[in-house]
């Protein structure tokens, strides 16, 4: 499943992009389309990694931010 939707990247050598590009990004809160494209494709992974686990791993990893975390 998650190697035929080309998602393996972000459980396995995860590189985060930036969230800004620049101090003014950041300042006037203008975040980097790259980054905002891979959270959302994190969080659909996460989500999904979150609902196909069983209860008792899901418990282990509620903590978990991000898609690679719970592959850890």
């Amino acid at each position: 499943m998650i190697k035929s939707h080309r998602l393996h990247k972000f459980v396995v050598n995860t590189v985060i992009p930036p969230r800004f590009l620049s101090n003014d990004d950041c300042a006037f809160g203008t975040i980097n389309p790259t980054y905002e494209e891979w959270e959302a494709q994190d969080q659909i992974l996460l989500s999904w990694l979150q609902w196909a686990l069983s209860k008792t791993i899901v418990s282990s990893i509620l903590g978990a931010v991000h898609s690679y975390q719970v592959c850890e």
